[in-house]
């Protein structure tokens, strides 16, 4: 499904508000988008659910930090 430039503005202020929102208010809010436009709707369902916070790109800390010993330090 191929959305408009005005569309995919719309999906990304959709989505922002969505996720930003509190969990018992997104239904509330998907419906209402879903009544404006499927397509729209649709697509901010699918990028809600793909929105996971698995720490991909959390940097490394505390005990889970090991850090890797320079090339200089391994010649020694």
């Amino acid at each position: 499904m191929r959305l408009s430039p005005d569309q995919w503005s719309r999906v990304t202020a959709a989505f922002d508000a969505i996720v930003n929102a509190p969990a018992e208010e997104r239904s509330t809010l998907l419906n209402a988008l879903r009544l404006d436009d499927v397509a729209v709707c649709a697509e901010v369902e699918s990028l809600l659910a793909a929105d996971t916070d698995d720490g991909f790109l959390t940097p490394l800390t505390g005990e889970r930090f090991e850090p890797v010993p320079s090339a200089a330090a391994r010649l020694l």
